[in-house]
């Protein structure tokens, strides 16, 4: 929503599914907001109540998530093997890291967290993504995608959402990437 450029690397299967799911998320927002304005002291659901503007710390960070059951499993995640990595960007990144350390700022990439059976699942994929950011930018990625996979109790709702305890134990990963990197 914030950057629309950003849809141009998205492959087409991927396009595709976000456009597919475009109406359900509308029509779930919408029938959110028209619940709450149809019936002012309803119980609002536990999305609600967690998406609040009061539900981030003053770091920009959504932390009312921490604490909170969720009771659905978490979905599949995308399929990588269907979306490989758009040839443009490995070049996109070397430009981006040359521009900024001519400026004297390093640069540095670090895996996302990721659930244990989906990094197995996908680990081809996300091996070829890998090689290929090191074969474009030497030195840029400076952990193993492994390393940043957490058993699947760490995530709240989805694949890329980690729970209150499993953000401390990533942040103490990426403090230890960081100062081996720096030195």
């Amino acid at each position: 929503k914030t950057r629309p450029a950003s849809w141009a690397f998205l492959p087409s299967l991927l396009q595709r599914e976000v456009l597919a799911a475009v109406p359900e998320v509308v029509q779930r927002k919408t029938l959110r907001v028209l619940g709450d304005l149809a019936h002012p002291g309803r119980e609002p659901s536990l999305m609600d109540r967690i998406e609040t503007r009061s539900g981030f710390n003053a770091h920009g960070d959504l932390v009312s998530h921490i604490g909170v059951h969720w009771p659905e499993p978490l979905g599949a995640g995308t399929n990588l093997s269907a979306c490989p990595l758009d040839a443009r960007v490995p070049p996109i990144l070397r430009e981006f890291r040359e521009r900024l350390e001519s400026r004297q700022v390093r640069v540095f990439l670090l895996p996302p967290p990721i659930p244990k059976g989906y990094y197995a699942a996908q680990q081809a994929p996300i091996e070829a993504t890998k090689h290929a950011v090191d074969a474009a930018v030497p030195g840029l990625r400076i952990a193993e995608p492994s390393r940043y996979s957490f058993p699947e109790s760490c995530f709240f709702d989805d694949i890329h959402h980690l729970t209150g305890e499993c953000r401390m134990e990533r942040t103490k990963l990426v403090i230890e990437d960081l100062r081996a990197a720096l030195g």
